[in-house]
């Protein structure tokens, strides 16, 4: 197991070129770019209907809603995995990656947005995780150098 602290300490001392490509590999990868914001989605993630019709309802906090037509619930949708069920705008999604490979205190990047301390907490939790799965996937080959690489956990 990797340490989130860990990661984090290694971002930072990333030199500059492949910072960016880290970073822009996390975007890519979060679905954090502005064009996926307008895909429908497939299913409801309270009843699981993919045949029902998902009506736009309005928006929360700039993300939209929609209510299931079987079930009648409403829920934010995002294609990403990581982003489901946040109600987070996208921009404060990326405000968060930024700040969290510049170096920004917690503190900081919470004034910065207008959020609580616990949300960046936990957006940069959800960044970390995110981090540690794509090392272990393989996929940061030649952008996260081995002796930069977190290292496992022992306790």
């Amino acid at each position: 197991m990797f340490l989130r602290s860990s990661v984090r300490r290694s971002v930072l001392l990333l030199k500059e070129p492949r910072k960016y490509a880290l970073m822009s590999a996390l975007i890519r990868g979060m679905h954090l770019d502005l064009e996926l914001c307008q895909v429908f989605p497939q299913e409801c993630p309270f009843c699981r209907s993919t045949e029902a019709r998902f009506r736009p309802k309005g928006s929360s906090a700039g993300v939209r809603r929609y209510i299931c037509g079987a079930c009648g619930r409403r829920f934010t949708y995002h294609p990403a995995e990581v982003m489901r069920g946040s109600h987070l705008p996208i921009n404060i999604w990326n405000h968060q990656v930024e700040d969290y490979f510049d170096g920004y205190t917690v503190e900081a990047s919470a004034e910065r947005d207008g959020i609580s301390t616990n949300t960046v907490q936990r957006v940069r939790h959800v960044i970390s995780d995110f981090i540690l799965d794509l090392l272990q996937e393989g996929t940061l080959e030649g952008i996260f150098p081995a002796e930069e690489t977190p290292r496992i956990a022992s306790f």
